[in-house]
């Protein structure tokens, strides 16, 4: 007999065995007549009173028909005789995890990647209108729709959320550090006891869920590059493989820039250059390089300067009016005010790296062969004099 639940008005759930899905806090059902449902039932030391309370003031907060479209949001929470179990929450079906739609399974277009962006902006300004806190944006958390751009946020269960009746805050207590503001990352770095589910507030804040909305946004633009990655300039072609012979040096990792502040596609800094992969930021019009510069800049000395999703969807719409389509390969797409496509300009430096690359390898295979061979001839010579 198919296993029975009670919402918190009284509804009956009947779920729908075995799981579709399983992970570390618990397993997820399909609904008996309730195709567009499903239900997340938690193990028995997930079921906590913190976690119901935060699944009620969830179902408690107004979304617009809209919204609940563009999440996962909760929209009942589920009892077992008595005791919290679990919750009801949209199902979804056919998303790609937000990063592997600018892997090479994918291959779209740049207009592609900017409705993608404004879908993005649009799924985080339903839940900002809502007065809530998504905290936990890494790109697992985005699920994309790869035949219509579609963008759903997942797992919001883990956000953080107020409680509009009593201001109490359940706090998000995970997050990727590649897309923790430098305010979360300096409290964190302050705070070397404590981690997301002791740090003292504030935490996530919308501030925080705008940085990391620029963040995806860059990548989308950038060819999937972070906005704080960067490369040891060789003076010569950007590899990360340096000559045979030479010392290892490591650039600066995005977490490292992002504490320290260092937007390296604006802020120039001796040795240092931008992924060879990534187009160069002035391929970008103007409107959207002002509004990464007050996310990542200037909104790095202020938070509130970082400009939201309704501004970011606004200017994402004016530069996709404004592409012209590469004469040589039309799925290439660019800003109008570039006289030539970046793209082709992108795959001919990686062609060249890609020789380079070969060269090296060759060289250093050609070197260690040599020495191989001289050490093999030193042994026998040694085990030939030790015979005489």
């Amino acid at each position: 007999m198919p296993k029975q639940y009670i919402g918190k008005n009284g509804s009956s759930y009947s779920i729908v065995e075995p799981a579709v899905g399983k992970g570390g806090e618990g397993s997820v059902y399909k609904i008996n007549l309730m195709p567009d449902y499903v239900a997340k039932i938690f193990i028995e030391n997930k079921r906590t009173e913190s976690r119901h309370r935060k699944l009620l003031a969830m179902i408690d907060t107004p979304l617009s028909t809209s919204a609940m479209q563009q999440t996962t949001w909760p929209v009942d929470v589920l009892y077992e005789n008595g005791a919290f179990v679990g919750y009801v929450m949209p199902a979804i079906k056919g998303i790609e995890e937000l990063n592997v739609m600018y892997s090479d399974k994918y291959k779209c277009t740049l207009s592609e990647y900017i409705t993608i962006a404004k879908n993005l902006c649009a799924a985080i300004n339903s839940v900002h209108n809502a007065g809530q806190v998504c905290g936990d944006l890494n790109p697992k958390n985005i699920g994309v729709d790869p035949r219509s751009a579609r963008v759903t946020l997942v797992d919001t269960d883990s956000y953080h959320i107020t409680d509009k009746k009593t201001n109490r805050e359940y706090r998000c207590e995970v997050g990727l550090p590649e897309y923790l503001a430098r305010e979360i990352q300096e409290k964190l770095h302050q705070n070397k006891d404590k981690d997301l589910t002791t740090l003292p507030l504030p935490t996530f804040t919308q501030e925080t869920d705008l940085f990391a909305l620029a963040v995806h946004i860059f990548a989308l633009l950038m060819n999937g590059c972070h906005p704080f990655a960067c490369a040891i300039d060789n003076n010569a072609i950007n590899i990360q493989q340096l000559s045979f012979g030479q010392p290892s040096v490591t650039a600066p990792q995005p977490i490292d820039n992002i504490r320290n502040g260092f937007f390296p596609f604006y802020i120039r800094k001796k040795g240092i250059t931008t992924p060879v992969y990534a187009p160069d930021f002035d391929t970008l019009p103007d409107n959207i390089k002002n509004l990464f510069i007050r996310a990542f800049v200037d909104g790095d000395k202020d938070p509130k300067k970082r400009p939201n999703a309704e501004e970011w969807y606004k200017e994402l719409s004016i530069m996709q009016q404004n592409l012209s389509v590469c004469t040589i390969d039309s799925s290439h797409m660019y800003s109008k005010h570039l006289n030539q496509c970046p793209w082709c300009e992108i795959e001919q430096r990686m062609s060249t790296v890609q020789h380079a690359n070969k060269s090296i390898n060759k060289t250093y295979t050609n070197t260690n062969q040599t020495h191989n061979a001289a050490t093999a001839t030193n042994s026998t010579n040694k085990t030939n004099n030790t015979t005489q």
